[in-house]
């Protein structure tokens, strides 16, 4: 019995000792987690793996990564000046340390051929080589703001970088061993600095993509703007088809001005008040109302007509966009009615396209309209929508009556090539009658023939549309600008079966502002573009892309 005793100290003397040094080892390991440490010839970091590629639905590759080293001077090591000329020729922005006594990051990162090029010189022995990696962007102008960038932990910081951050890391790494020279010494994974993330493939035609950002960037140029924005979008199934700013700021912002900025969004508005008087019953397409001669003071308010219309009926008011018939086929709609069904549209509500930053719009409840709000909202003043929900309004019209939401997602494929997910359409509700849709359909596309949209049209293919010339509010002098506009065209064709929305915007163009004018290059040239890629026939539908299949939701 005792020399049983004695054997069971001895052998839980032994698990204790051995658990204790496995815990050393574990708190060494986790402190060295964000800070690469040294121990002699060795050190300890965290390395993830390579992140995976961004890629446009038509191959097309917007992001991806490189291995790489990152290069450290060790401790106590100092450079003689024919080192430091070596050294600042592979990184020549460097700023050399005062002090040697600690542990200097000399290169973050260095490619595969040059480090292989340092690591076979007599300085390298000074030196410490680990593992990095290092992100390519292309066409960065094209992409910027959808894309997006990542940190200096090669994390996602803003766009798509960020939203699918957790695919594209594939993990958070590991913790690793390794020598001077960065070879690997100790890891639970061999094939750790081989492992990649998954990729992520987007629905954005890249050839689209690019046609789109030189018509807006053409429209930036010519107008003198501010910015422009370009959204393409497909109604029945939400795919994004193309998301792209430009302006002299463009390449410089931390966010996506087309989910992130929200402005009034003035006479395109008007599909929301004429679908919501025409759904209610309170109007119908002829119907006639006195548009005061261009000048409509009620109430102690002035409303303004950019022309001086007589009578007109609700299509004709649509059609040339009236302000003061916008006004007046609210006011009979109701203010409860409106509300519900810009509501319905999805305005004061983000989209959740998967990006970060995403404003939801302005859409005031109805206890703090006052007795002027019906009237403003009704043409697109006291009301807010990003881009994208302008876009995501049209689609309403286009597919018939159903909000849909936007998706820029296409796929999520591993690191062994297979697709790990797969986006579907996701149907949120129906925002009105089928009948509704293809009436208000009707009205816009007549404001393409003959109306204010008649620049934009191209012959041959029934395009519907309609345009906005939004005055922007001047918050010092409390009043509605006269100088500054945020100038849009949206539409969608082909008419009878519609399969591409276009959404085009410029924020304070100069000396030209209505929307039917300074939209209408880039939306012509998009329509264009989208009938030489896709192959629509005149009046006809488009080969490509397929709608939705019936079980997808």
């Amino acid at each position: 019995m005792p020399q049983s005793n004695a054997r069971f100290t001895i052998v839980s003397i032994f698990f204790i000792a051995l658990f204790t040094a496995l815990g050393v080892r574990i708190i060494y390991l986790h402190t060295a987690e964000k800070t690469l440490i040294t121990a002699g010839r060795r050190a300890f970091g965290r390395v993830k793996k390579l992140r995976g590629s961004i890629v446009t639905a038509d191959g097309d590759i917007i992001a991806s990564s490189i291995r790489g080293k990152r290069v450290f001077l060790r401790r106590g090591e100092q450079l003689t000046a024919q080192e430091k000329t070596l050294i600042s020729n592979l990184e020549p922005n460097l700023r050399w340390p005062e002090k040697s006594d600690s542990r200097q990051l000399l290169i973050r990162f260095l490619s595969p051929e040059d480090a292989k090029m340092l690591m076979r010189q007599p300085v390298a022995k000074k030196l410490e080589f680990i593992p990095a990696q290092e992100r390519i962007y292309f066409d960065e102008a094209v992409y910027a703001p959808l894309c997006g960038f990542t940190n200096y932990e090669n994390a996602g910081a803003a766009g798509v970088e960020f939203g699918y951050n957790k695919e594209l890391e594939g993990g958070q790494g590991e913790i690793i061993e390794i020598d001077a020279t960065g070879r690997l010494l100790l890891s639970n994974d061999p094939n750790m600095l081989h492992a990649g993330g998954d990729s992520v493939k987007l629905t954005i035609n890249g050839r689209l993509q690019k046609l789109l950002y030189q018509e807006i960037d053409s429209a930036v140029g010519r107008y003198n703007a501010r910015g422009g924005y370009g959204i393409v979008m497909e109604p029945h199934t939400g795919k994004i088809l193309a998301s792209v700013m430009a302006g002299p700021d463009a390449a410089n912002l931390l966010k996506n001005p087309l989910i992130a900025d929200a402005m009034e969004p003035g006479s395109t508005f008007k599909i929301v008040t004429i679908a919501a008087a025409l759904e209610n019953g309170v109007v119908t397409p002829e119907d006639k109302f006195f548009c005061e001669n261009g000048t409509f003071e009620f109430a102690g308010i002035k409303i303004n007509d950019h022309d001086p219309y007589g009578w007109l009926s609700a299509s004709d008011i649509i059609k040339f966009s009236s302000n003061i018939g916008a006004s007046k086929i609210g006011s009979l709609t109701g203010k409860h009615a409106l509300y519900k069904t810009a509501r319905d549209f999805g305005f004061g509500s983000p989209t959740e396209v998967k990006l970060p930053g995403e404003a939801r719009g302005l859409l005031k409840r109805i206890d703090r309209w006052d007795n002027h709000s019906l009237l403003y909202i009704s043409f697109g003043q006291e009301i807010a929508a990003t881009p994208l929900q302008m876009a995501q309004s049209f689609a309403v019209i286009a597919n018939g009556g159903v909000l849909v939401k936007p998706r820029i997602l296409d796929s999520v494929i591993a690191a062994n090539g297979k697709k790990a997910h797969k986006s579907k359409t996701e149907k949120i509700r129906r925002a009105i009658s089928k009948k509704t849709a293809d009436t208000v359909k009707e009205m816009l596309f007549q404001v393409m023939e003959g109306g204010t949209g008649e620049r934009a049209r191209v012959p041959g293919w029934e395009i519907c549309g309609k345009t906005g010339t939004a005055q922007k509010f001047d918050t010092k002098a409390g009043k509605y600008s006269e100088k500054t506009y945020f100038s849009s065209l949206g539409g969608f064709f082909p008419k009878n079966d519609p399969r591409f929305v276009i959404f085009i915007a410029l924020d304070e163009p100069q000396e030209y502002y209505y929307g039917g004018i300074v939209g209408a290059t880039a939306f012509q040239r998009t329509v264009k573009a989208i009938i030489d890629i896709y192959g629509v026939p005149p009046g006809g539908s488009a080969a490509a892309p397929q709608r939705a299949k019936k079980n997808e939701t």
